[in-house]
């Protein structure tokens, strides 16, 4: 299947490397040059996917990225379609976080930080927090307890800024992929590659987009962390989608020089909240009964 697919990739798709993603298409989506303003954003009920790739193990990266959908709307430019029916894919947050020390505390403030400014940057006079749903997927293969911890931090911010928030991951709705209910989900070969080939089909029909305020932020183990400029995290972003590619351990963009964790993170975030679109699933979700 997975050889079938790269093969696919390689000679329909002219791509001519062992990778998985154009440089061109990546360099193209992916540029603060041509990061977007909002065009048919719900202000009344509006979902996001806060997608969280843990470290797994101490001196490791943590990636982080937000994604909203747009409703749809029938507007052209001059270089770029819009899609009337599905509407466009806009990336509101990215980080690539380097943990220092395995501290469960450090990885909470992550959480809480970049949920935090992502809420803060939707939030206006038009759309206010009550509009908001947050919904929160935390890969579960390393630790569990470490997922639930997460996940359950990210619920509590969506609390404490009087936002939405729902929990779609339990038996009701998945059947396979997800960890215990209402915690996370887990990262296969299979999973993998449809987020590659979502988001593949995402920038082939011109859908993905930066957000203009698009957040960011930097390492939690300094003192005064400086937060990076959007295009140093959008490079990192990029650098790791370009170099995905099959390896021994499966498809990764890691290399000796660069990370791919919010790649990875962009790559997972794409194929899950796919399928919690598709599904309708919206009126039916709970909030974690882990919250107190």
């Amino acid at each position: 299947m997975f050889t079938a697919l790269y093969n696919y990739v390689v000679e329909k798709l002219g791509i001519r490397t062992n990778r998985y993603f154009s440089e061109k298409w990546i360099r193209h989506h992916f540029s603060s040059e041509r990061a977007k303003e909002f065009m048919g954003v719900s202000n009344k009920d509006l979902s996001v996917f806060i997608f969280v790739d843990p470290p797994s193990h101490a001196k490791s990266y943590m990636g982080l990225t937000a994604l909203v959908y747009a409703q749809g709307a029938d507007i052209e430019d001059e270089d770029d379609s819009w899609d009337s029916v599905g509407g466009g894919i806009y990336l509101v947050g990215v980080a690539d976080i380097s943990i220092e020390s395995a501290n469960m505390m450090a990885l909470e403030n992550v959480v809480y930080r970049f949920t935090n400014k992502v809420i803060d940057q939707l939030v206006t006079r038009k759309r206010p927090a009550k509009a908001l749903r947050i919904v929160p997927i935390v890969e579960c293969n390393n630790n569990e307890f470490q997922s639930v911890s997460l996940s359950t931090k990210i619920l509590q911010t969506a609390t404490l800024r009087n936002c939405r928030k729902g929990m779609p991951f339990n038996q009701d709705f998945f059947k396979k992929n997800i960890s215990s209910d209402f915690v996370g989900v887990f990262t296969d070969k299979v999973n993998k590659m449809g987020g590659i080939q979502t988001l593949n089909q995402y920038m082939s029909e011109k859908r993905i987009y930066v957000w203009k305020n698009c957040v960011t932020m930097g390492n939690v183990h300094l003192t005064r962390s400086e937060v990076p400029s959007l295009d140093h995290a959008l490079e990192t972003l990029v650098t790791g989608l370009i170099q995905y590619k099959e390896t021994e351990h499966g498809a990764s963009g890691k290399t000796q020089s660069n990370t791919d964790d919010s790649a990875t993170s962009l790559i997972l975030n794409c194929y899950w909240s796919y399928c919690i679109n598709v599904s309708g699933i919206y009126a039916d979700m709970q909030p974690s009964p882990l919250l107190p």
